[in-house]
């Protein structure tokens, strides 16, 4: 029996994910709240490691033990023993930090704390109506099944960004004046006009963490940039577009990286 579809992420339109096995919420939080809340306490752990780590001057990983990451995907799939996560993020768990173009996989810890803490989904800045969302057992019981299973953290640490600029339209849209701020699809398809924008820009700090116990494996550094160009489709916010590709660029450069730096690594 289906007991909920919902959105896989609050930054990924149009992906479902089917949550199954109809369990009350307060079911959920029983059957999980001591194995969760213990992975949770490991993961604080590794805040304190992490926080310990002076800037990356080069990368050098120690290998561990095989594992499948989901990285552009937060499905609970059953074979994951991974997860990412970003620095702003384990500094209050059942909180999204405020974190530009972010990986679609690296809600997952954020969603275990705040459904075992709070029954809720993360508090995310830029979308506080989520915190009000209405949250399954069955979502509950997936998730923190699958925070349970960590068996290795990436932790992402931005060093820097650059955000991509606001569109403008150079030259000005026909028959008005010359724009240079948010524009819409409509504009940039307007006859006559050409759309451009400075492109963004994120380094950051991968370190790869062990968890049973916790313990720091060294990391790597990796760094992403804007398209040279972007088809404007399917949405009048040219500023999400742009955010979007940026978040596709970096996704793309994490993949490239977790495979050459830690080889004993699925990243689905």
């Amino acid at each position: 029996m289906l007991c909920a579809i919902r959105s896989l992420a609050p930054h990924a339109a149009g992906l479902l994910l089917l949550t199954g096995g109809c369990v009350s919420l307060d079911e959920a939080v029983a059957t999980h709240r001591a194995p969760t809340t213990a992975k949770l306490a490991a993961i604080e752990q590794v805040r304190v490691l992490l926080d310990a780590q002076p800037r990356l001057t080069t990368s050098a990983v120690e290998q561990v033990p095989a594992f499948v990451l989901p990285l552009d995907s937060v499905s609970a799939a059953e074979e994951a023993s991974a997860a990412i996560v970003y620095a702003e993020d384990l500094k209050a768990p059942s909180q999204l930090g405020p974190v530009y173009a972010r990986v679609v996989g690296s809600i997952v810890v954020p969603e275990c704390a705040a459904f075992i803490r709070h029954g809720t989904y993360p508090w995310d800045p830029r979308r506080a109506d989520r915190w009000e969302g209405s949250v399954t057992g069955g979502e509950i019981q997936d998730r923190c099944a699958q925070c349970e299973r960590l068996r290795v953290l990436l932790v992402l640490r931005t060093t820097d960004l650059a955000r991509p600029s606001a569109g403008r339209v150079e030259g000005g849209v026909p028959g008005g004046a010359p724009t240079h701020a948010d524009v819409t699809e409509a504009a940039c398809r307007a006859a006559g006009a050409k759309c451009a924008f400075d492109g963004g820009w994120i380094a950051a700090e991968v370190h790869v963490f062990t968890l049973d116990p916790p313990k720091h494996h060294g990391g790597f550094v990796v760094e992403a940039e804007s398209g040279v160009q972007f088809e404007v489709s399917g949405s009048p916010d040219v500023g999400e577009m742009l955010e979007n590709d940026l978040r596709s660029q970096l996704t793309a450069r994490l993949r490239d990286a977790i495979s050459t730096q830690l080889p004993s690594g699925v990243v689905l």
